[in-house]
């Protein structure tokens, strides 16, 4: 992927024509309004020729990094922008997929269209951790109220004006989760009326459509809606001298509606209200197990500005979500029959507020900011657990209530125009109460009430040494509050069992980095080094082997987390751009009072080295994009004793225009179909083979943003 600091160059008709990931929703009452809505929009665009250029200087606009809009290179944190564009252009079905190769960032190594949705966490700088880092879409959570995993397939590389990628612990203005650091995913705010619509189809029969509109209501209402559809037969995950009778391709398919109201309140002031339903089901390689979700949510925001540089923004959202799996166990292993060891039924409902007021001070060298928010998750897991074929042992439900606030304070101050002071803090307290275990046959449990408290600071620090060159540096503490699923969830198979903790407290970070940037025009050059001692870390430590093996999450060990980041970007102007990043990550554990003998073995799944680069062509009606990238060895766990070996994959896109709406487009995924392994859990799984996959987008108006 490539990744942009400080300035895009694109001619007019490029603008139009970029690569993207096309889908197109079947909802033909709504595609026509807005396609004849856009035509006025569409005749201005159908003037130029593809000989129009037309320079664009843009310095990114984040609001991630300190909760407040700064330009990119103005921040004294390490923050990445990867555009929208980028993230379509990237051979890609899902948004994790298109952030694989951001610098310090750790996404798991199976796509989210395959790996169980319980699987997809995130990291950052080889924290490790199931969840240790904060995803957000416009501000508001993304991740499950439950266990934390990230629902990437509820936001469709369409719907993404870009996304911010803020390195290092951030509960200084976050709270839980901004253990490691935030991601936040942007959405479009289009300013016209048009449609952008677009169908693909490839390998293992997948089909993925999507429609974007976006229609003008009233002078100070406009309605933006999305659909998204995706189904695919899936490849068997198993490398082939371990397949079995049993193995079968892993289908999955996801739907997406989303509807966004923009309100223009007053020259000063603007709202929005939106609505998003996402179901989504997947079979998990077998002929019996597979799981689900289905998710419906509401968010809404107001924010007002006055002239003297004081804003006021609140949020609140609310999220039902439910969701389920079917586990199995084989007869015999990896033998012709299976059954239903376990289902579960997971519903949760997360309910959440926000409020923040910013002040610049009169000189302009000073601004302030002070804010809170409020969170309420609620949620049990109810399961059905079976000890052989058609034989019921008992049925379980495990949960409890979370609620999670906490006030912060940000200081921005300019010695000089060069030289800046960052100061934050936050007071966090959450309570876990209500948890409560009943099992029948068998007893039920209440667990006692508990409360506790956290408060985590961060100082950065940001000079411009010259035109072109700018040093940063921080210095934070953070923490991971433990999650419903961790505290009140059992769960239980045929051979393993999990017993949960609700005496569990949260891990906490102490961190600091320190960068060098350089940029000038169209190139932009970035090395970070930084170093991360993880306290209480949160880990899944046996407590029995008989009659099953049996774990327990408990708060044990230390680990130090170190290393370097280095990427660069270059614009050519001539239409092609380059990009490449390396990454080396040593993550060691330096305490483990249960077994001490892996002290000074590296944490789990924390490749050393990690590697991408990618060149693309953007101009003249067509474009082109290859990219590398390189996972180096890793070992699976904490003994050092499994491993998974390095690879190195290849993808590439290309486009053509056809007309003034309309372009066809090829992605390539894994080029040279590359066999190598992405983990072994139960048995070593694939990476994605070669994939081939061919579609056609139109496009009428959608200006704006």
């Amino acid at each position: 992927m490539q990744l942009r600091f400080d300035r895009i160059t694109w001619s007019a008709h490029e603008c139009r024509t970029r690569i993207w990931k096309p889908s197109l929703l079947r909802m033909p009452s709504v595609v026509l309004v807005l396609a004849l809505s856009a035509q006025q929009a569409s005749a201005q665009d159908t003037t130029r020729t593809r000989s129009d250029t037309v320079a664009v200087e843009l310095s990114p606009i984040v609001v991630s990094a300190t909760r407040t809009p700064r330009s990119v290179r103005d921040l004294p944190v390490s923050t990445t922008v990867v555009p929208g564009d980028e993230v379509r252009a990237t051979p890609a079905l899902t948004l994790d997929d298109a952030l694989r190769t951001v610098p310090g960032l750790n996404v798991p190594f199976e796509s989210a269209v395959v790996a169980h949705y319980t699987s997809n966490g995130l990291s950052f700088r080889g924290i490790g951790g199931y969840v240790t880092a904060l995803v957000l879409l416009d501000g508001v959570p993304l991740n499950d109220p439950v266990s934390g995993y990230i629902q990437w397939l509820k936001v469709p590389a369409e719907l993404v004006d870009h996304v911010e990628v803020v390195r290092g612990g951030s509960s200084s203005l976050y709270g839980t989760y901004a253990l490691a650091g935030v991601v936040n995913i942007i959405t479009r705010r289009l300013q016209s009326n048009g449609l952008e619509a677009g169908v693909s189809y490839g390998s293992n029969s997948t089909i993925r459509t999507n429609a974007l509109g976006s229609v003008a209501l009233s002078p100070s209402l406009r309605l933006t809606v999305n659909g998204n559809f995706y189904d695919t037969d899936g490849y068997i995950r198993p490398i082939p001298s371990e397949r079995g009778p049993i193995d079968i391709p892993g289908w999955s398919r996801a739907g997406n509606g989303f509807a966004q109201l923009d309100i223009k309140v007053s020259p000063t002031a603007s709202a929005w209200a939106r609505t998003n339903y996402y179901n989504f089901y997947q079979n998990q390689g077998s002929p019996l197990a597979w799981d689900g979700q289905r998710v419906f949510d509401l968010a809404g925001g107001f924010q007002t500005r006055s002239e003297s540089g004081q804003s006021l923004t609140a949020t609140a959202f609310y999220q039902r979500d439910v969701a389920r799996t079917w586990n199995t166990d084989p007869i015999t292993a990896r033998g012709v029959d299976e059954f239903m060891s376990n289902f579960h039924r997971t519903p949760a409902n997360f309910v959440g507020t926000s409020v923040q007021w910013t002040s610049a001070s009169s000189n302009g060298k000073a601004s302030t900011t002070l804010g809170f928010d409020a969170n309420v998750i609620s949620g049990e897991d109810q399961s059905d657990v079976y000890s052989a074929p058609d034989t019921f042992a008992y049925h379980e439900v495990g949960g409890g209530t979370q609620l999670i606030g906490g006030a912060y304070a940000q200081l921005e101050y300019f010695v000089t125009p060069e030289f800046e002071v960052l100061g934050s803090v936050r007071l966090d307290g959450w309570r876990n109460q209500n948890g409560h275990d009943a099992k029948t046959p068998g007893a039920d449990q209440q667990f006692p009430n508990r409360s506790k408290g956290s408060l985590n600071p961060k100082l950065a620090l940001r000079y411009h040494l010259g035109p072109a060159w700018t040093v940063r540096g921080a210095v934070y503490r953070a923490f991971n509050a433990p999650n419903l699923d961790e505290l009140y969830r059992p769960y239980s198979a045929a051979s393993y069992a999990n017993v949960p903790n609700p005496a569990l407290g949260p891990e906490t970070l102490v961190g600091g980095e320190a960068g060098l940037e350089y940029a000038d025009g169209p190139a932009s050059l970035q090395a970070n080094v930084f170093q991360n001692n993880l306290n209480d870390v949160i880990s899944y430590n046996p407590i029995a082997f008989t009659p099953v093996y049996t774990t327990q999450p408990v708060n044990v060990g230390k680990v130090r987390t170190r290393g370097v980041e280095v990427f660069g970007n270059w614009d050519l102007r001539n239409g092609f751009r380059l990009a490449a990043s390396y990454t080396y990550t040593e993550s060691i554990i330096t305490d483990n009072p249960p077994d001490t003998t892996v002290v000074g073995n590296t944490q789990g799944d924390t490749p050393k080295h990690q590697a991408a680069a990618s060149v693309g062509y953007f101009g003249g009606g067509w474009s082109a994009f290859v990219q590398g990238r390189y996972i180096g060895k890793r070992y699976t766990d904490i003994s050092d004793t499994r491993s998974i070996d390095s690879y190195f994959v290849t993808d590439v896109s290309g486009s053509v225009g056809v007309g003034d709406h309309l372009e066809a487009f090829v992605q390539v995924e894994n080029l040279f179909n590359k066999l190598y392994v992405v983990s072994e859990y139960g048995f070593d799984s694939r990476g994605a083979p070669r994939q081939v996959f061919a579609g056609i987008r139109t496009r009428f108006g959608m200006g704006g943003r």
